[in-house]
């Protein structure tokens, strides 16, 4: 007899959870670090790209270790269900680990740390939704270091131009933004063709534990620390 087609009921308390692997790496690295490094800081990125993060590893790399994503996991791993805090004072880490933010473990100096992120910043292309920082005003007349093949593009983009003898043409003073502005997509591709990166990024440390010690250098607001509870 034919076995049947019907689809198998398959029993949801049966199947692995997905992601548990990669939950219990991060918990153990977390705790690891516990262990290794005697500085604990919440940070919070500022209009940070991949490449900004990348670049705050990579500087303090050899002093420090930088956790991202997954903040329960992490709250788990520095001690949110245990009955005493495994430490003084984490609770104040745990319940400020909320948002946007990352968790630093390091042994440098407080105020090498703390140099460090005020000074530390890079300058990206804005995205669209970025506030512009200031006035772009493209005055009228030939645009020599836009290559030809872009004038389709910017064209199509509103800038009212046009391609004689190989070099692009701007047929009237064009306002790609002003000061204040909430770009567009359009005004931040044109932002881009123009090689104006508006968009500082960094990051600010909200606060520090150390030795049982904690100290808060930003407040954090109170119903994201109740959530975090």
């Amino acid at each position: 007899m034919p076995k049947s087609k019907r689809a198998k009921v398959v029993h949801l308390t049966k199947t692995d959870k997905k992601g548990t692997p990669a939950k219990e790496a991060l918990q153990a690295n977390v705790k690891e670090a516990l262990k290794q490094y005697l500085y604990i800081y919440i940070f919070r990125p500022q209009n940070m790209r991949n490449q900004t993060i990348q670049g705050i590893r990579t500087k303090l790399k050899p002093t420090s270790k930088i956790f991202m994503g997954k903040l329960k996991v992490m709250q788990v791993a520095l001690g949110k269900h245990e009955e005493q805090p495994l430490f003084p004072s984490l609770d104040q880490i745990i319940t400020r680990l909320v948002g946007d933010v990352g968790l630093l473990f390091t042994n440098e100096k407080p105020e090498v740390i703390q140099k460090f992120f005020e000074e530390y910043h890079q300058f990206n292309y804005p995205k669209a939704g970025f506030v512009a920082t200031k006035d772009m005003i493209i005055p009228e007349g030939p645009l020599p270091d836009i290559p030809p093949a872009m004038e389709p593009h910017i064209r199509a983009l509103g800038m009212p131009t046009i391609l004689q003898k190989g070099v692009i043409n701007l047929q009237g003073t064009y306002k790609i933004c002003k000061q204040g502005d909430v770009l567009t997509p359009e005004q931040a591709k044109l932002v881009k063709v123009f090689g104006e990166k508006m968009e500082r990024s960094g990051a600010v440390l909200l606060c520090k534990w150390h030795d049982g010690v904690f100290e808060e250098f930003v407040k954090t607001k109170t119903d994201a620390m109740e959530t975090a509870q």
